[in-house]
């Protein structure tokens, strides 16, 4: 089993070339590798699941009832181990993108030690709290007592359902989406294994039945966590098993949480919506429940690759904007809604024939058939904002800016689903209330179109040549500095400073941000990991004051001295970002270039770390542009 997860990828820092390099590979051809391997494990996901409720529905209907209740309670743990796998991917895929190794071991490392601690705490709260809030659900006793016999084997081994999740989203951040695949082969199958001989008994294993369940699940997920701990450690070397301080926790859980917690917190929406929308279907009969229970099923399955595509955008998206690539940002993110939306059309076109026949598999009742055709009618023509929605999402939260996602989510499930199903179940019954869906989908995508235009489209900023121009309120020495750095732009070729929003000044190269100057007398910009490194030992720049998980670097703009320097900087960052742009081939050109900067011999050897010695191989992690 170990060889087969041998050879899926090179370690985080490798001699050899990725398979698929998010920053310089076609943006096409990225996506499609990336998603792929991810819709497999979306499948073998939800096939372990029919096969636990499978099995399980065979010793009768009161378990098959523990399994119904179960389930908000799993919802919700799962929706916090996907918050931890989406912030740790999106934190991860920005130091690689950034060419920090080290900060991407940091935050490996550092979320696995976040997921025992939520483990702990959510291990504790089930077994202590679970049979009372089973009642609470609604559960009579018997079912409460077979209840505690299941949920506490499945509180017990929780801990190997989220390491391995946030695992999963590590590797996926380096670019790697075939393990992850290949490990939730590996639990798909073991359950499906373990699920009938734990259950039922076979020879010498005794029948368990509701409690074997739980355990082929806990002892399937258990082999994957172990899996998963060795390619993080042995192959990727994304584990750095150290003593942290305060400080190092405080930093990294800050850099996962502020994208987890909304992650969090949009993933349960979903299934929060759908019993809201669900208890006011039931006013209209329990047909109208079953033919929208049926059609959510059937959502579950024909949305599928685009929630692989989303999936597939936060480790390229995160990859690219921590190396400043927003350009690569805003096409992957323009090409992903196009996908989308034609998958849309496809499937809306596909239901125009197919759904009657799709509907009668799973019902033959004809008042339910006739719902569910109206549901497969009206539904799928939101398919394609479905997309768009998911996609800008995870484009948000691989950004940085988490709290927008989940603003778009509850528009679409709570603040804007809720009215407009009611108002359209006034005008026209069932069918006016799943125009209403569709609706708030709709209007949730075309919010999530503008916000994402606003966040990633081209900035009309004016260019700059004195201070004056871009930034208000400085004066003496610092003006003087800034203005001398602008009059040097001159010489050098192809960049130019454009104001920027809050009071700055930036330094573009093709539309790529190199750094930018503020008021407060600062020049950031932003090099790989290894320039980083050898600039700040030889005392030419400090680390950013606030970008603790990147590869900025700063220096002050306080006199003249201040300027000359860095003058020196920005173009040691230009041709870097040159180099960059063309895939890492460093060329003659760039070499002479580097020369008439006299940079030492280590820093030399530093930028060839960066980008290959030769040139052509380009390290995972240690590419900048």
């Amino acid at each position: 089993m170990v060889a087969w997860f041998r050879d899926t990828g090179p370690a985080l820092v490798s001699p050899k070339p990725p398979p698929t390099n998010l920053l310089t590979d076609p943006i096409p051809k990225a996506l499609v590798r990336l998603a792929v391997p991810m819709t497999l494990s979306i499948v073998l996901m939800m096939l372990a699941g029919i096969a636990d409720t499978f099995f399980v529905g065979r010793l009768g209907p009161r378990e098959l009832a523990v399994m119904s209740f179960a389930f908000p309670v799993i919802a919700l743990v799962m929706s916090v181990a996907f918050g931890l796998n989406v912030g740790s991917a999106a934190a991860i895929s920005r130091a690689v993108g950034g060419g920090d190794t080290g900060a991407a071991r940091r935050l490996c490392t550092h979320a696995m030690l976040l997921a025992l601690l939520v483990v702990a705490v959510l291990s504790a709260l089930g077994m202590l709290f679970g049979a009372d809030l089973f009642r609470a659900l609604g559960a009579d006793e018997p079912v409460v007592a077979l209840l505690s016999s299941y949920m506490n084997i499945w509180f017990g081994g929780v801990v190997f359902l989220v390491v391995p999740m946030v695992g999963n989203g590590a590797m996926q951040a380096t670019g790697d989406s075939k393990t992850p695949a290949k490990i939730m082969a590996v639990f798909a199958v073991m359950n499906v294994a373990l699920d009938p001989l734990l259950i039922f008994g076979a020879g010498p294993i005794p029948a368990l039945g509701l409690r074997g369940a739980a355990l082929a699940s806990v002892l399937a997920r258990g082999v994957t966590m172990c899996i998963s701990l060795w390619v993080l450690g042995a192959r990727l070397e994304l584990l750095d098993l150290h003593v942290p301080t305060a400080r190092e926790l405080f930093v990294s859980f800050r850099q996962i949480l502020s994208v987890g917690l909304p992650a969090a917190v949009s993933n349960a929406l979903t299934p929060i919506s759908t019993a809201l929308v669900t208890g006011f279907i039931a006013r209209y009969g329990s047909d109208a429940v079953a033919a929208y229970g049926l059609g959510s099923r059937l959502d579950g399955l024909l949305v599928i690759p685009s929630m692989a595509l989303s999936m597939a955008l936060t480790p390229f998206i995160g990859q690219n904007w921590g190396a400043h690539r927003e350009d690569r940002v805003a096409q992957a993110l323009s090409l992903a809604q196009r996908i989308v939306v034609a998958w849309g059309a496809v499937v809306w076109t596909a239901m125009l024939i197919l759904r009657r026949p799709l509907a009668s598999v799973f019902s033959s009742d004809d008042e339910v058939l006739g719902m569910a055709d109206d549901y497969l009618l009206i539904l799928p023509l939101a398919y394609g904002a479905t997309g768009i929605v998911a996609v800008t999402s995870s484009t948000f939260n691989a950004i940085d800016r988490a709290v927008r996602s989940t603003v778009i989510s509850a528009m679409r499930g709570l603040f804007l689903a809720l009215p407009l199903a009611v108002l359209g179940a006034r005008i026209a019954g069932v069918r006016g209330l799943f125009v209403g869906l569709a609706t708030a989908t709709v209007t949730s995508a075309a919010v999530a179109v503008l916000w994402a235009r606003a966040a990633l489209g081209p900035k009309d900023n004016p260019a700059v040549s004195r201070t004056s121009e871009g930034i208000v309120g400085l004066e003496g020495a610092r003006e003087a500095a800034i203005d001398e750095l602008l009059a040097a732009l001159d010489g050098i070729d192809g960049v130019v400073a454009c104001a920027r929003p809050i009071n700055t000044i930036g330094f573009y190269l093709k539309g790529r941000e190199l750094g930018h100057v503020h008021r407060n007398g600062h020049i950031d910009l932003h090099v790989p990991g290894p320039v980083h490194d050898q600039l700040l030992t030889e005392g030419r720049a400090v680390h950013h004051r606030s970008q603790h998980g990147t590869s900025w670097i700063s220096h002050d703009l306080f006199g003249a001295a201040d300027a000359r320097e860095a003058v020196w900087l920005l173009e040691l960052t230009t041709i870097l970002a040159r180099i960059g742009q063309r895939g890492g081939e460093v060329s003659a050109a760039d070499r002479e270039a580097l020369a008439t900067l006299s940079p030492s011999p280590s820093l030399m050897r530093a930028v060839e770390q960066s980008f290959g010695a030769g040139g052509g191989d380009v390290p995972r992690a240690a590419i900048a542009a």
